[in-house]
């Protein structure tokens, strides 16, 4: 499976179908249906990055049918990402909103708040590049309540008020959100949500003198 996605990372999308064809056989063979159903996400993920979004759709299909007989939260919380991928490759905005909504409903069945919460982030961000104000907003909030509710770590809201920040329409707003950032991840650590706030705060002050 990761030799699989790193043939895709290199641009080699034939050699990982034909791993992933390789792994289904295996897992089909030991009788792991959900390996069996991994090894179709891999393939459906290989022919979305080559543009042939009708041989996806029924790999996506297997695994759905897969994942639900087996009760798998966890796997079709994952797999939603290939359909928004799918989606989102297709400029489909309604189509991505319905599978990382669906991604956060099977990670809470799942227990799986942090999942949860990076795709309620993930949707946030998506929205902003379609243009979706309303929903920008509406999960990134939604993020930092399921934070608030499961009680995480502070760590956790950087990418929140990071985010926050990069959507804000004044400059006091920017300020104070990049400043949030700062506040709640550790300076001794490496986050690249600090390192990006505190460039986009000394920028904003620079700006404004």
């Amino acid at each position: 499976s990761q030799l699989a996605r790193s043939e895709m990372q290199n641009g080699n999308a034939n050699n990982a179908i034909l791993l992933a064809d390789e792994m289904a056989k295996s897992a089909q063979l030991q009788g792991d249906k959900i390996w069996e159903a991994n090894s179709y996400v891999v393939m459906a993920d290989a022919y979305i990055a080559q543009g042939l979004y009708e041989s996806a759709e029924p790999r996506l299909q297997k695994a759905l049918a897969i994942f639900q007989e087996e009760q798998s939260y966890s796997s079709l919380a994952h797999m939603q990402y290939s359909y928004a991928s799918l989606a989102f490759a297709k400029h489909d905005y309604l189509l991505f909103k319905q599978s990382m909504v669906a991604a956060m409903q099977f990670a809470q069945r799942a227990y799986d708040h942090l999942f949860e919460v990076q795709s309620s982030i993930y949707l946030a961000v998506t929205a902003n590049k379609f243009g979706e104000k309303l929903d920008r907003q509406t999960y990134l909030d939604r993020a930092e309540a399921i934070l608030d509710q499961t009680h995480q770590s502070k760590e956790h809201y950087g990418s929140i008020y990071f985010y926050a920040g990069m959507f804000a329409e004044t400059p006091a707003l920017e300020e104070k959100n990049y400043r949030k950032v700062l506040a709640v991840l550790p300076a001794d650590q490496e986050w690249w949500q600090y390192e990006r706030a505190q460039a986009h705060l000394a920028e904003l002050l620079i700006k404004q003198a």
